[in-house]
């Protein structure tokens, strides 16, 4: 079953496509949403933190700080990115080629939502025509992990689990305690 989260995302990304996007290369800015005590907090990344390795880097510290003050219980969040499928993504990663660079590549936005014991994935294809402003096709939950490591990921859930030893906060739009029960 879909979180309220993801639902809130999905619809988020969707509406600012329909409503706001006005030109062909139009993109979602990286927005992540922070639960915390059964509120939603919704807060925009700057573009020029996501265009270094040490920005990406301050950004996630940063990102962690904010988890910890706000007691957060989950993390959504959501960004274009550029993927690399199958066969290719095989060969890309044994070349060591950023799926940016890849001639194979797909445009799509990526919702991750976090919480301290497990991370879901959902991607929705881009569709550009080169004319009409971008719109997203068909949502694919890619797969719900246990804990997980990586640069996004990795802070968050750190964050969180340090949030969660600290005492149990129930979330609103899961229903769950932060610990995952009920």
């Amino acid at each position: 079953m879909e979180s309220q989260l993801t639902t809130i995302i999905k619809k988020g990304a969707k509406d600012l496509a329909e409503v706001h996007f006005k030109h062909p290369d139009d993109d979602w800015q990286m927005v992540v949403f922070i639960e915390s005590e059964g509120e939603i907090t919704i807060a925009a990344t700057d573009p020029e933190l996501l265009s270094s390795e040490h920005g990406k880097s301050a950004l996630m510290a940063g990102l962690a700080e904010v988890l910890k003050e706000k007691r957060a219980t989950g993390v959504g969040m959501v960004m274009s990115t550029w993927v690399v499928e199958n066969e290719a993504a095989e060969y890309a990663a044994a070349e060591n080629i950023q799926p940016k660079d890849h001639k194979d590549r797909k445009e799509k936005l990526v919702i991750t939502e976090i919480d301290a014991s497990s991370v879901k994935v959902h991607f929705s294809p881009i569709i550009r025509d080169g004319v009409n402003p971008p719109k997203l096709g068909e949502w694919e939950t890619v797969g719900e992990y246990g804990p997980t490591s990586g640069r996004f990921v990795e802070p968050i859930v750190e964050a969180l689990k340090e949030v969660r030893a600290s005492g149990n906060h129930q979330s609103r739009s899961t229903g769950r305690d932060a610990d995952g029960g009920d």
